[in-house]
């Protein structure tokens, strides 16, 4: 089993799973789904190095270092855990997808050099400035749903970035804190508009 690739613990799988000290070993893995499962200690996973794809949403992880120095992932899925520092992400540059949705995480200050990131979930956060993200002009899609932020103008520059947000008067609200002539799209999130549940919860 050191070669394994690949684990998910779907949400009957992981139900027991409390302690990722079995895996520690795994130093193959490049992807493991731990969502919804009673995690609470990532440290086991600080020597898997050569993980892409990481999921730790719906879990009890807070502390977020032992990652610090998995620096091959490029997609990390933390919504819906009690995550509020993002310190240890800061030298993860290779992250492309970021899920912080419905955490208690405030500032994106650590994340300043992920610059290849395009896409980055900040729905029910804490978050009121995104001037930390004006560097990161990869970045596709920003939801910004029910959080504090009330200027995106820092974001001006962006040349294809879709803002989400939860209705029109927020769309109207944004927008006019744009600078002239800015390429940014602020629109209200797609699944909203259908009347749909949100397709990633």
């Amino acid at each position: 089993v050191p070669h394994i690739t690949r684990l998910d613990f779907d949400n009957e799988g992981g139900r027991a799973l409390s302690d990722l000290v079995p895996l520690a070993g795994l130093t193959a893995l490049t992807e493991l789904y731990l969502d919804n499962t009673p995690v609470s200690d990532c440290a086991p996973l600080a020597g898997l190095t050569a993980l892409t794809v990481l999921w730790l949403r719906g879990t009890q992880v807070s502390d977020l270092a032992p990652l610090a120095g998995l620096t091959a992932l490029t997609e990390l899925y933390l919504d819906n855990t009690p995550v509020s520092d993002c310190a240890p992400l800061a030298g993860l540059t290779a992250l492309t997808v970021l899920y912080l949705d419905y955490t208690p995480v405030r500032d994106l200050a650590p994340l300043v050099r992920l610059t290849t990131l395009w896409r980055l979930d900040l729905r029910g956060t804490q978050v009121s400035d995104v001037a930390p993200l004006a560097g990161l002009t990869a970045l596709s899609e920003l939801d910004l749903v029910n959080t504090q932020v009330s200027d995106v103008g820092p974001l001006s520059t962006h040349k294809r970035l879709t803002v989400l947000v939860e209705n029109a008067s927020r769309v109207e609200e944004l927008s006019h804190t744009l600078a002239r002539r800015s390429k940014v799209e602020v629109e209200v999130t797609g699944w909203l508009r259908r009347g749909l549940d949100d397709p990633n919860r």
